[in-house]
């Protein structure tokens, strides 16, 4: 992962259309949610930088968005920007699961029966994703999806106002009007925490299988 402050890499899957609607209506799939800052932390004192990331699976409809989600953090001083990783995700027609090396971290609809029960916590109400699904079990994530990689820089939503940046505050605050004035000012702070190939997104490889699986009753 990249190291550098205020910089949030992306690796995720997003539908190749959005069969039931806009946002998070035909879901997301993050295999990691973490930022190159190297002294981030929370609240509770938790580094939230690069020393944690938090997968998750988002899906929803606007009133009612659902992310399914577990933080890893690696040792003190440690960091996912250190040394490769394998992030993984295994797709079968029963369930979702992320990895990390290897290690289960998020497992989707299991054990509940499906993505809208999980979704609607038992309670009666209509169903988004019945229309059209092709797997009522795992629908929204019963389309095809794209692999998207990337790098998000600053930003109004990546990085919340009650972090705290111990080498120094950070620069704009996500209702600012003028947030991205404000960050490019500050770059004087957070240049000299960017390292060329170090800040780069880095990809050792990319590997697609096919699993011989079918529904289970």
């Amino acid at each position: 992962m990249p190291s550098g402050d205020w910089i949030e890499p992306i690796i995720s899957l997003q539908p190749d259309v959005n069969f039931y609607g806009d946002d998070l209506n035909s879901g997301q799939i993050h295999f990691v949610d973490t930022k190159g800052n190297r002294k981030l932390f929370n609240p509770d004192g938790v580094n939230v930088g690069s020393e944690q990331t938090c997968p998750d699976i988002r899906y929803g409809t606007k009133d009612m968005k659902k992310i399914v989600y577990y933080c890893v953090n690696t040792d003190e001083d440690q960091g996912f920007d250190r040394d490769f990783h394998v992030y993984e995700l295994e797709w079968t027609p029963d369930r979702i699961t992320l990895k990390i090396d290897d290690e289960g971290i998020i497992a989707a609809p299991f054990p509940r029966p499906s993505m809208y029960k999980l979704w609607s916590k038992g309670r009666r109400i209509p169903n988004p994703w019945e229309q059209g699904a092709e797997n009522q079990k795992l629908a929204p994530f019963d389309k095809e999806f794209n692999l998207v990689m990337g790098i998000s820089i600053g930003g109004n939503g990546f990085f919340n106002d009650e972090f705290n940046n111990t080498a120094y505050p950070k620069p704009w605050n996500n209702a600012d009007d003028d947030s991205a004035k404000k960050f490019w000012e500050a770059r004087k702070l957070w240049e000299p925490s960017w390292n060329n190939e170090g800040s780069s997104l880095q990809i050792d490889f990319i590997r697609l299988y096919a699993l011989n699986e079918t529904l289970s009753d």
